[in-house]
């Protein structure tokens, strides 16, 4: 009887210590994760990926004694460490961890207690999706946008504004391939989408951000189309939008000002494009 006593204590005592174990794995893991987005907010994205792929090391160790955890854990190790290749333009790496955060983040069966899951799967689609467009990998690119599109849609519903997300991104990849058609009519789309929901007062800057996203891509299209009045317009419109979200010496003014500058020189006013231009090295 006594034995039996000492075992199911010394039971209890390798149960608790496997428990505090687990605890302070997680913890350890949680805390590689911070540094490596601390990382990420100060550009260091190297140190970023160290951090991330220590963060993941001991996120492993959690699988035995709690694989729910160690599965969140790994999620978010790999979307950190996918973060910091994209910025390090280490492309094939990125699409092999970020296909491994995908297939993780599908076989996820309880999604009840994974509150961010219906957030982060299109998201985690759409940096795939980004990954494969800067491998010219198009076709991929193509079939992981509408993935993400099809989920939005089906989650969320077609008129939600968080559809303009997928639309404009899959509006940037046919810009880039000149496919202008295609392009315009996701635009418009996102636009509709996001004009509904300005008019509601639903939009934040974020998603007022998205919309002068799809205008510029608007912009680029009558540019191509020699539209050029009609591209200026909407250059103007776009530049004060960001001045106004984010103040006039804001970084997310150099592109708009970059192309709109060019526009001007493409109309034969090469004195108020060298006025722009002039204000870019200033941005830089």
């Amino acid at each position: 009887m006594k034995l039996h006593i000492k075992s199911a204590a010394l039971l209890m005592v390798i149960l608790f210590a496997g428990a505090i174990s687990a605890v302070a794995q997680e913890a350890m893991s949680e805390s590689y994760f911070q540094a490596a987005l601390e990382a990420i907010e100060k550009s260091n994205y190297s140190e970023a990926a160290r951090f991330a792929r220590l963060g993941l090391s001991e996120a492993e160790k959690l699988k035995a004694p709690n694989p729910k955890v160690a599965q969140r854990q790994t999620i978010r190790g790999l979307n950190l460490l996918s973060g910091a290749l994209i910025e390090l333009k280490n492309y094939p790496e990125a699409e092999k961890v970020k296909r491994e955060e995908i297939e993780l983040l599908e076989g996820v069966r309880d999604k009840g207690s994974y509150p961010e899951y219906s957030t982060n799967y299109p998201m985690s689609l759409e940096s795939l999706g980004f990954i494969l467009t800067e491998g010219n990998k198009y076709e991929e690119a193509e079939e992981v946008y509408r993935k993400a599109l099809d989920y939005r849609e089906k989650v969320y519903g077609a008129s939600h504004k968080s559809v303009a997300t997928s639309l404009i991104n899959l509006s940037n990849l046919y810009l880039r391939q000149g496919k202008l058609s295609e392009a315009e009519v996701m635009s418009r789309r996102a636009l509709t989408l996001l004009s509904g929901a300005l008019d509601n007062n639903q939009l934040k800057d974020d998603d007022l951000f998205l919309f002068l996203r799809a205008a510029r891509n608007l912009a680029l299209i009558d540019v191509e189309r020699k539209r050029y009045a009609e591209a200026e317009k909407t250059y103007k419109f776009i530049i004060a939008g960001i001045e106004k979200l984010y103040g006039e010496r804001d970084s997310s003014l150099i592109e708009p000002l970059e192309e709109y500058a060019k526009l001007l020189r493409v109309m034969k006013r090469p004195v108020e494009a060298a006025r722009i231009e002039t204000r870019v090295r200033q941005l830089k």
